[in-house]
């Protein structure tokens, strides 16, 4: 429409030059359809401010834009009779050509506002609002819900007495997965001489990779999703162009890694009671927490009361307190053969630190698994929360819906994963996998950070619990300390889903009390 414009326009300018200056005084029809050309532009660009600006509440229509699935059409039809043929015609080749551009642009990946690159167009609003069924691809359920229909929308997403999806499909099983670089590519990032800071150094390395996880990741927190991480870096030289050679480290990334997905969902009164009291009935909650830390338990446990929920309270371990070590062997959450000594010596050799906080963590969950399968009962699934989790106030009815989604597979579940590394199963669920760019004697460590809110299905404690030992205690590997990462270090073993990070708010945030792992090892070192 604007190079019509432009060529009617200097054609009339060329033609008002050489005639006299009264006849500028009445409108020609010459200048009559200038103005017009330009009238439908103006109206034109404002239409399309107001279709593209984001507002708060976003539309199906903007959803779709968001994703990447194209510019909306114009919905004025109005004719003006007065306007040119060239103009119309102009204006047809011009929208054709834009639209050329934009297929290209998203066939290439350009589609930057998601941050995953070539995104189909993957309605939003559709996936938030209706129950998921499994299928190549990505869709949707059967019945749409109709908005207002909130009486029965809770039912349609139920998961059941097995607490799954059973039309979903089994994920495939999957070795440990490394990326596919070009020779050249391997050489740069293998041969990289600026690391980051406190990262530790073994043959071949990929400090590509070492880069995204550490900036693109554990900066922003896992707020931005990997294909943005991988974009900006490649800008300083530290990362091959996503568009050209992406690294992937989630498969299927347009179905679930999007922020937009962690939004709530507006339900009726009836609905929230209903899951809450689904939750009290189905799940057992247990919150770790040091015996020192009365103010974070009593915090934990108003917000929980706020939510109709109640937990358990087990005790966390504080490794640095005289006798402690003798009490976890005692109890049996440390194997006797394990050599703290040693393991600190192999972390000090790897820069790690001090590791006395990290085996307090891991003999506290090991402790709390043990208590879950012990005092289980009726209940079929249990939740063991860290005490700096702050569930938000819908999270009953999202731990509803995920299960809704859930491969009957799954043994345990991390609601909150940063740094995801697997494939994107459903909307809001990963299917965990072990890193093969990191060797198994670092633990496949840097990736699917986060025990803050653990579930596990009941009949799956024994197993997990027994797996999860096998990787924690091994003094020559001191990076599976960290239970978050051993877990899916054997993802290919246990059936283990997490919600990625970047879904936000998602089901919790992390509350600002500090870690009191980071306190304790840092005072041993």
């Amino acid at each position: 429409r604007r190079l019509g414009c432009r060529s009617r326009r200097e054609g009339a300018i060329d033609r008002a030059r050489r005639r006299p200056s009264p006849a500028m005084a009445a409108p020609t029809g010459a200048t009559r359809s200038i103005e017009s050309c330009h009238s439908a532009s103006e109206e034109h660009d404002a239409s399309e401010r107001k279709t593209l600006l984001p507002t708060a509440a976003p539309s199906s229509l903007q959803s779709r834009v968001l994703g990447g699935a194209g510019v909306p059409k114009r919905q004025d039809e109005r004719k003006d009779e007065a306007r040119s043929v060239p103009c119309v015609v102009a204006a047809c080749c011009a929208l054709v050509l834009v639209g050329i551009i934009v297929a290209m642009h998203h066939q290439r990946g350009g589609g930057r506002r998601s941050g995953v690159s070539g995104h189909r167009s993957v309605d939003v609003d559709e996936l938030l609002s209706t129950p998921w069924r499994a299928a190549p691809g990505v869709s949707v359920a059967e019945l749409p819900l109709e908005a207002g229909d909130s009486a029965v929308r809770l039912a349609q997403v139920n998961p059941g007495p097995n607490f799954c999806n059973a039309s979903a499909p089994l994920p495939v099983v999957r070795s440990p997965r490394s990326f596919v670089l070009t020779d050249e590519w391997r050489r740069r990032c293998e041969q990289m001489q600026e690391h980051p800071g406190g990262v530790a150094t073994y043959p071949g390395r990929n400090w590509c990779w070492a880069w995204m996880k550490y900036e693109g990741c554990l900066w922003t927190k896992g707020h931005w999703s990997w294909w943005e991480a991988q974009e900006r870096l490649s800008v300083e030289g530290r990362a091959p162009d996503p568009h050209d050679a992406p690294f992937e480290p989630i498969l299927n990334a347009q179905l679930c890694e999007r922020p937009v997905l962690g939004r709530s969902i507006v339900y009726s009164e009836g609905e929230v009671h209903r899951a809450t009291l689904w939750l009290q009935d189905n799940v057992a909650l247990y919150v770790l927490n040091l015996p020192s830390e009365t103010e974070r338990w009593a915090r934990m446990s108003e917000k929980l009361g706020v939510l109709g929920l109640s937990a358990m309270r087990v005790f966390g371990i504080d490794m640095s307190k005289p006798g402690a070590l003798d009490s976890v062997r005692l109890e049996g959450l440390m194997p006797s053969e394990y050599d703290p000594i040693a393991a600190q010596a192999a972390a000090t050799g790897e820069g790690m630190g001090g590791i006395i906080g990290t085996m307090g963590v891991a003999s506290a969950h090991t402790r709390a698994l043990e208590t879950a399968s012990r005092m289980r009962g009726d209940k079929p699934l249990a939740l063991i929360l860290e005490d700096d989790a702050e569930l938000v106030p819908d999270f009953a009815l999202r731990l509803w819906r995920v299960l809704a989604e859930a491969p009957c597979d799954w043994a345990a579940m991390s609601l909150k994963s940063r740094c995801a590394f697997g494939e994107c199963v459903t909307p809001h669920l990963t299917r965990v996998q072990p890193d093969g760019n990191e060797p198994a004697d670092r633990c496949h460590h840097g990736v699917n950070y986060g025990f803050y809110a653990m579930l596990y299905k009941a009949e799956s404690l024994d197993f997990v619990l027994s797996k999860l030992r096998e990787a924690v205690w091994r003094d020559d590997r001191p990076h599976c300390l960290d239970v978050d990462v051993a877990l899916a270090s054997i993802s290919d073993q246990v059936p283990y889903y997490a919600v990625p990070s970047l879904q936000t708010p998602g089901f919790l945030a992390e509350g600002r009390q500090g870690s009191s792992r980071y306190k304790i090892n840092t005072a041993a070192s």
